[in-house]
C-alpha cells in the first residue's frame, strides 16, 4: 500500500537564478514540516515497518505529447509501457520524469509554430496510472511550454488520478519541498530540480513554481529531507546536462557531487536523451542519465534509441543494490533485452557501450568507479562500485 504523505511546506528560496552549467547560490530554505508517521493502530503498517528493503524502478524521460499524444487521443485505453510490465512489476514503486505538461489544448499536442513546444492531452494522466507509474518529476525544461495555466492543470489532473509529483507546485514552497512516499515500511523523500529552461526569460516566472537546480538550495533541501525523523532514503531527480552527449558536463558533476555529499542516497538523471554512466559515492549511486523511456528518437543519433530502467533496492543496513535493465526503442515501442529477438547482439552492443562509459567515468572521477555484472534472464545486470586500485 502506498501512503501519499504529501508535500511538506517549507519557506522557499528567496530568488533562484541558476543555470545548466554553473548552479548559483541562493538563500537557504527553512526546514520542512514533518509528515505523519505510521498510525499506531494500523497493524499492516506496523508489519511493513519491519521490512529490511524496498525496491524502486526508475525510468528516464516520458512524454505523451506530439505524435504519441495524438495516438493516445485515438486509442485512449492503450498502455504505452505494456512491453515493460514485467520489469515495472518487479518493484514496489515506479518513478519517471514527466517531460511535458498535461493540458487541454483542444486536441493540440505540439505547437504549430515550434516543434519543441508540446503538451500531453488530459487523458495522459490516466495513462500514467494505467502504466503503473507511482510518482513523476515535473522539474524539467518543458514544464513551462504552455505557461502557468497548463502547469497548474497538470497538477489537478495528476491529483485526480492520485499520481504524486515532485519538483513543481502551486507555490514556490511546494516546488522545492520533498515529496514523501511510504512503501513497504520505508519512507522515501523525493526531490526534483531542473538546470534546463526553454524560455529565455529573466526573471523566469516558472521559477516560482518549478524547482531550479541551484547548488546551495539543493544541498539545503537534501540535508533537510535527510534530517526528517521518518525519512529512510532521499532520492534526487536531476534534469540537466548537454543533450545527446554521453558524458556528464562539469556543472552536472559538481552539482550532483554536492547533493551526494549532503546525504542523497541516489541521484536519478535525465534530459540528455542518451544514456550516461553510473557512478558511486561511498556506495550510493549516481545515475547520470537513463536516456529516453517514452520520447521521440532523433534521426542520426542512434543512442536515443536506447534507454535504461534502473532497479534500485534500498536496504536498511546495507548499501543500495543497483541493476540496470536496458531496452531499445522501435518506433513508439520499447523492446526490453529479455524479449529482444536479437538479444545476443543487442546485449553485446549495449555492454560495449556501457563499459566504455564506465571506463571513461573512472578516469574522470576515479572515486566513482563502477563495474557491470552479467545480464540475467530478465535482461537486467548489476552495477557495483569497482574495487579500488592497488
Amino acid at each position: 500500500m502506498t501512503t501519499w504523505l504529501g508535500c511538506a511546506d517549507p519557506t522557499g528560496p528567496a530568488g533562484p537564478a541558476g543555470s545548466a552549467t554553473a548552479p548559483s547560490p541562493s538563500v537557504s530554505a527553512s526546514a520542512p514540516a514533518p509528515a505523519s508517521s505510521i498510525p499506531a493502530g494500523d497493524q499492516a503498517a506496523k508489519d511493513q515497518a519491519g521490512r529490511t528493503s524496498v525496491t524502486l524502478i526508475a525510468g528516464g524521460d516520458v512524454s505523451y505529447g506530439r505524435l504519441r499524444g495524438q495516438r493516445l487521443l485515438r486509442e485512449p485505453q492503450r498502455n504505452d509501457l505494456s512491453s515493460l510490465t514485467s520489469l515495472l512489476g518487479s518493484a514496489a514503486l515506479r518513478f519517471v520524469n514527466l517531460e511535458s505538461t498535461i493540458s487541454d489544448q483542444q486536441g493540440q499536442t505540439q505547437s504549430p509554430n515550434n516543434k519543441l513546444v508540446f503538451t500531453a492531452p488530459p487523458i495522459a494522466a490516466a495513462a500514467l496510472k494505467r502504466a503503473q507509474i507511482d510518482i513523476v518529476a515535473l522539474a524539467n525544461n518543458h514544464a513551462w511550454d504552455y505557461g502557468k495555466g497548463a502547469l497548474f492543470e497538470t497538477f489537478a489532473l495528476l491529483e485526480g488520478v492520485q499520481v504524486p509529483y515532485v519538483g513543481a507546485g502551486r507555490t514556490r514552497a511546494q516546488a522545492y519541498a520533498p515529496r514523501l512516499i511510504r512503501r513497504d515500511g520505508f519512507t522515501l523523500a523525493f526531490l526534483a530540480v531542473t538546470a534546463s529552461w526553454n524560455q529565455e526569460l529573466d526573471p523566469h516566472p516558472g521559477r516560482e513554481h518549478i524547482a531550479d537546480a541551484q547548488l546551495d538550495t539543493l544541498v539545503d533541501s537534501v540535508q533537510q529531507a535527510k534530517a526528517m525523523a521518518e525519512v529512510d532514503k532521499v532520492i534526487v531527480s536531476y534534469h540537466g546536462g548537454y543533450e545527446y552527449f554521453d558524458r556528464p558536463h562539469p556543472g552536472t558533476r559538481e552539482l550532483l557531487g554536492a547533493a551526494m555529499a549532503a546525504g542523497a542516497d541516489v541521484v536519478i538523471g535525465h534530459h540528455p536523451h542518451v544514456i550516461q554512466r553510473i557512478g558511486f559515492v561511498e556506495g550510493r549511486p549516481i545515475l547520470y542519465s537513463l536516456g529516453n523511456l517514452l520520447m521521440r528518437m532523433v534521426t542520426g543519433r542512434p543512442w536515443t534509441e536506447i534507454g535504461l530502467l534502473a532497479r534500485l533496492t534500498f536496504h536498511r543496513d546495507a548499501a543500495t543494490s543497483v541493476e540496470i535493465c536496458p531496452f531499445r526503442i522501435s518506433g513508439f515501442d520499447q523492446i526490453p533485452l529479455a524479449a529482444d529477438p536479437n538479444r545476443s547482439a543487442q546485449e553485446a552492443h549495449f555492454r560495449v557501450k556501457l563499459e566504455r562509459l564506465l571506463r571513461i567515468g573512472a578516469l574522470v572521477d576515479p572515486d566513482q568507479a563502477a563495474s557491470l555484472g552479467a545480464f540475467g534472464a530478465d535482461g537486467c545486470a548489476p552495477v557495483t562500485p569497482a574495487a579500488p586500485s592497488p
